[in-house]
C-alpha cells in the first residue's frame, strides 16, 4: 500500500464511555496501520473524553478533540475540518470494525479507482451477540447518475458508516445539523453527486450497534415530530432533483414518514388530532400534485390513502389495530 494514502477516521464521541475502548482498539488493531484517528468528544458529560486523552498518549496516530455538544453532525463537520487524509472514513463510537476493514475497502478502492467504497455490516443488539440480521452486498458499481434510483429502492446508503470516501469527492459538502434523522442519508446523496465509480463489496466487516434504549430511539413526542418534518424536508427538496426519479422517491417518502406517523397515533386521540393535521397540511401537498398509481408499491400505502382524504378517525382506528397486532406479535415471539 502507498504510503501517502492515509485515511483519516472520523469518531463522533458523545457518552460513549461503555464501548469506547471496544470501538477504539478495534481500529488501532488494523492490518492497514497508515490510519489519522480523530475522536471528536461533543461535550460527554461521563468519562469519554478521558478515555479519549489517554489514547492520544498510548498512540502517536490518535488525535483527540473536544467541542460543545453540537450533536452528531457538528461532530462528523468538524472532524472534516480537522482531517488530513487523501480517504475519509466515519465510524460511530458505539461500533466496532474486522481486523481487514481498511485493508479490503482500500484494495478494492485501488482496483476500481473507486470514489467511495461500501461494505457489509452485522447488526447487534445491546448483549453484543449477532441479531440474525446480515446485510450482504452485491459487487457492482456505478457511474454517475445511474446510482441513484438504487439508493431510492434500497437503504443500502443510509448510513455513512461502512466506507471509505475520496476526501476529494466530499469538497464543501458537510451534514446538515438541523437534522434529526437523514443527515447520513442526504450527506451521501451529495457525495456521490460529486463521484464517477461507487463500488459495493460483499464483505461482512462492520459491526454496527443497535442500542434499543438509546436517545436515538426516544418516543418523545416533539422528536417524533421533529424526525417527521426532517423526513418532508429531505424528499421534498430532491423531488424536483434531476438525479432522481420522482415516482420512487414518492414510494419511499411513503415507507420512511408513516412508522413515524403511527407513533403520533400511540397518543391520546385529542393529541393525535392536532399533530396528525398539521402534518397532513405541512408534508403531503407536494406529493399530491405529483401522485400516481405506482405509491401502491409503498408498504404503508393504505395508510397514505387514507390520510391523503383525511379520513383521520379511520387512519386513527387502523393505526391502533396495527400497533396492537404488533405488540402481540412481539409477545408471542418473545
Amino acid at each position: 500500500m502507498n504510503k501517502s494514502d492515509l485515511i483519516s477516521v472520523i469518531i463522533p464521541v458523545y457518552n460513549s464511555s461503555e464501548r469506547l475502548d471496544i470501538c477504539v482498539n478495534s481500529i488501532l488493531n488494523q492490518s492497514y496501520s497508515n490510519l489519522e484517528i480523530i475522536l471528536v468528544d461533543d461535550g460527554s458529560t461521563d468519562n469519554s473524553l478521558e478515555i479519549i486523552n489517554s489514547y492520544v498518549k498510548k498512540d502517536s496516530r490518535v488525535k483527540g478533540y473536544h467541542k460543545n455538544n453540537g450533536g452528531v453532525s457538528s461532530t462528523r463537520n468538524y472532524g472534516l475540518k480537522v482531517a488530513n487524509g487523501k480517504f475519509i472514513s466515519f465510524i460511530d463510537s458505539d461500533d466496532y470494525i474486522d481486523k481487514e476493514y481498511f485493508k479490503t475497502l482500500l484494495k478494492h478502492q485501488k482496483i476500481n479507482n473507486s470514489d467511495i467504497v461500501r461494505c457489509g455490516y452485522h447488526l447487534n443488539n445491546k448483549s453484543y451477540s449477532i441479531v440474525n440480521v446480515k446485510e450482504v452486498y452485491v459487487n457492482f458499481e456505478f457511474e454517475n447518475k445511474l446510482i441513484f434510483d438504487e439508493m431510492l429502492k434500497t437503504y443500502k446508503f443510509n448510513s455513512v458508516w461502512g466506507q471509505l470516501i475520496k476526501k476529494s469527492v466530499i469538497k464543501e459538502v458537510k451534514f446538515d445539523e438541523s437534522l434529526s434523522m437523514g443527515e447520513d442519508f442526504e450527506f451521501n446523496i451529495n457525495i456521490i453527486k460529486n463521484s464517477s465509480i461507487v463500488t459495493l463489496i460483499p464483505d461482512v466487516l462492520y459491526y454496527y450497534y443497535y442500542n434499543n434504549n438509546g436517545i436515538n430511539y426516544s418516543k418523545n413526542k416533539k422528536k417524533i415530530l421533529k424526525k417527521i418534518f426532517d423526513i418532508n424536508s429531505i424528499y421534498s427538496n430532491i423531488l424536483n432533483d434531476s438525479c432522481f426519479n420522482a415516482n420512487l422517491i414518492q414510494v419511499r417518502y411513503i415507507n420512511e414518514i408513516f412508522p413515524h406517523i403511527l407513533d403520533i397515533i400511540s397518543y391520546k386521540y385529542k393529541d393525535y388530532l392536532k399533530e396528525i393535521k398539521m402534518i397532513r397540511n405541512d408534508s403531503f401537498l407536494s406529493f399530491e400534485r405529483k401522485s400516481n398509481n405506482n405509491l401502491k408499491k409503498a408498504k404503508y400505502y393504505l395508510f397514505y390513502k387514507i390520510l391523503k382524504k383525511k379520513y383521520f378517525i379511520l387512519l386513527f382506528i387502523i393505526g391502533r389495530l396495527t400497533l396492537f397486532i404488533k405488540k402481540f406479535k412481539n409477545y408471542i415471539e418473545s
